[in-house]
């Protein structure tokens, strides 16, 4: 999703429950920059399921490499932030409930 849409009419969190209720509560998520993807992906518009008009998708990139992006640029809990209300803040491993 392209965070600069998504942001346009409401805070990124009420767009990701809007959009993606099926998700999980609290939506938890990771923005990246598009620098970090290999020069043949492509970020392409494709609207989802729920209508989502700001909703990208990655394409012409392996799941393989992917894979090594995300270990790469998210190996760590506060690479991710969570919802919290309407806003977000850093992630932290005191967020996950214990059993």
């Amino acid at each position: 999703m392209e965070k600069s849409c998504a942001t346009s009419e409401r805070s990124l969190c009420e767009h990701l429950r809007k959009f993606y209720p099926s998700s999980g509560e609290p939506p938890i998520f990771w923005i990246f920059e598009s620098t970090i993807l290999p020069n043949t992906a492509e970020i392409v518009e494709s609207p989802s399921d729920t209508n989502d008009t700001c909703h990208r998708d990655i394409i012409k990139i392996s799941r393989n490499e992917s894979e090594k992006i995300f270990r790469q640029f998210c190996a760590q809990p506060d690479d991710i932030e969570i919802c919290l209300g309407n806003e977000s803040r850093q992630f932290s491993p005191s967020d996950i409930a214990a059993p």
